[in-house]
């Protein structure tokens, strides 16, 4: 009979025990590794002087006007609601448009029919003369 050649025992095929046996996972800490004492000196300083170099920049930047706006100003695209196309979260977009206003807005169009014009907004409960002319620069009414 010939005996098992893979060992039962802990011991390994040439008699030796094994010395490192399984052991219980070892939790992952980070490595702390310590900064020379002149190397942190060396660190800080550099740090000291990359942040004034900054700070002196933005201040003789603002001095001697490299901030200034020397690019020409764009119009933004107009974009314009239509009183009678739009839906309520779009009438919420214009400036002073609440949902109570929206409410008004809707309940008028049902009441009365489409608008005939931007300045039909003055019947409209609610809104007063400076609301009215912030609205007029950005609402259209499309013929139907």
């Amino acid at each position: 009979m010939e005996s098992d050649p893979t060992p039962t025992s802990p011991a390994t095929a040439e008699g030796i025990e094994d010395s490192n046996p399984p052991t219980a996972p070892v939790e992952a800490r980070p490595l702390k590794v310590p900064i020379p004492q002149e190397d942190l000196h060396q660190r800080v300083l550099l740090l000291f002087l990359t942040l004034g170099g900054l700070i002196w920049g933005w201040q003789k930047g603002a001095r001697e006007g490299w901030f200034t706006d020397d690019v020409p100003r764009v119009e933004s695209p107009r974009f314009e609601t239509d009183l009678n196309q739009a839906p309520g979260y779009e009438l919420q977009l214009l400036p002073g448009v609440g949902p109570k206003t929206v409410q008004e807005i809707e309940s008028h169009r049902e009441r009365h029919g489409l608008f005939a014009s931007p300045e039909d907004l003055d019947q409209v409960r609610g809104l007063g003369p400076a609301k009215l002319e912030q609205l007029r620069e950005k609402v259209i009414v499309r013929p139907q």
